[in-house]
Protein backbone atom coordinates (compact mmCIF):
# COMPACT_ATOMS: atom_id res chain seq x y z
CA UNK A 1 0.00 0.00 0.00
CA UNK A 2 1.41 3.24 -1.00
CA UNK A 3 1.24 6.15 1.76
CA UNK A 4 -0.64 8.85 -0.44
CA UNK A 5 -3.59 6.30 -0.57
CA UNK A 6 -4.47 6.09 2.87
CA UNK A 7 -6.13 9.43 2.47
CA UNK A 8 -10.01 8.83 2.90
CA UNK A 9 -9.61 12.63 1.08
CA UNK A 10 -8.05 11.87 -1.60
CA UNK A 11 -9.40 12.71 -4.94
CA UNK A 12 -7.89 12.23 -8.30
CA UNK A 13 -6.17 14.83 -10.15
CA UNK A 14 -6.97 16.01 -14.28
CA UNK A 15 -4.51 14.49 -15.91
CA UNK A 16 -3.84 16.53 -19.57
CA UNK A 17 -3.62 14.68 -22.56
CA UNK A 18 -1.01 15.68 -24.77
CA UNK A 19 -1.03 14.70 -28.60
CA UNK A 20 1.85 15.58 -30.97
CA UNK A 21 1.59 16.42 -34.34
CA UNK A 22 1.32 13.59 -37.21
CA UNK A 23 5.30 12.29 -37.93
CA UNK A 24 6.43 9.40 -39.77
CA UNK A 25 2.84 8.22 -39.83
CA UNK A 26 2.43 8.16 -36.05
CA UNK A 27 1.40 10.24 -33.12
CA UNK A 28 2.31 10.52 -29.56
CA UNK A 29 0.23 10.37 -26.89
CA UNK A 30 1.99 11.83 -23.80
CA UNK A 31 0.40 12.52 -19.96
CA UNK A 32 1.76 13.08 -16.62
CA UNK A 33 1.52 10.29 -13.75
CA UNK A 34 0.72 10.80 -9.75
CA UNK A 35 2.27 8.88 -7.19
CA UNK A 36 -0.63 7.45 -5.13
CA UNK A 37 -2.79 6.82 -8.25
CA UNK A 38 -3.06 4.48 -11.24
CA UNK A 39 -3.89 5.46 -14.54
CA UNK A 40 -5.21 3.34 -18.08
CA UNK A 41 -4.76 5.27 -21.22
CA UNK A 42 -8.46 4.06 -22.47
CA UNK A 43 -9.10 3.74 -26.84
CA UNK A 44 -12.26 3.78 -28.29
CA UNK A 45 -13.28 3.79 -32.39
CA UNK A 46 -16.64 5.25 -30.67
CA UNK A 47 -17.74 7.93 -27.70
CA UNK A 48 -20.52 5.45 -26.96
CA UNK A 49 -20.38 4.12 -23.32
CA UNK A 50 -18.63 0.18 -23.01
CA UNK A 51 -16.55 0.51 -26.11
CA UNK A 52 -13.65 1.50 -24.45
CA UNK A 53 -10.73 -0.71 -24.47
CA UNK A 54 -8.58 -0.58 -20.75
CA UNK A 55 -5.23 -2.24 -20.85
CA UNK A 56 -4.89 -2.03 -17.35
CA UNK A 57 -3.95 0.12 -14.51
CA UNK A 58 -0.45 0.98 -13.96
CA UNK A 59 0.89 3.20 -11.04
CA UNK A 60 1.69 6.63 -11.29
CA UNK A 61 5.47 7.69 -10.38
CA UNK A 62 5.40 11.48 -11.43
CA UNK A 63 6.48 10.37 -14.50
CA UNK A 64 5.35 11.09 -17.48
CA UNK A 65 3.99 8.49 -19.69
CA UNK A 66 4.06 7.97 -23.74
CA UNK A 67 2.77 5.82 -25.97
CA UNK A 68 3.95 6.07 -30.19
CA UNK A 69 0.37 5.31 -31.46
CA UNK A 70 0.03 4.73 -35.93
CA UNK A 71 -2.05 6.94 -37.50
CA UNK A 72 -4.28 5.09 -39.75
CA UNK A 73 -7.67 5.66 -41.35
CA UNK A 74 -9.77 4.68 -38.78
CA UNK A 75 -11.24 7.63 -36.32
CA UNK A 76 -9.64 6.25 -32.42
CA UNK A 77 -10.75 8.46 -29.29
CA UNK A 78 -8.34 8.79 -25.94
CA UNK A 79 -9.03 9.29 -22.82
CA UNK A 80 -6.92 8.61 -19.27
CA UNK A 81 -8.35 7.15 -16.30
CA UNK A 82 -7.33 7.69 -13.15
CA UNK A 83 -8.07 6.06 -9.75
CA UNK A 84 -6.68 5.65 -6.21
CA UNK A 85 -3.71 3.38 -6.22
CA UNK A 86 -3.56 0.28 -3.79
Amino acid sequence: IRLATLNPFLTAPDIPLLISPPFSGKIILSYPTTPGFDHSLLSSGSMAPGTWFDPGPFPGNGAWKQLVVPTTDTRRFFRVKTTVGW
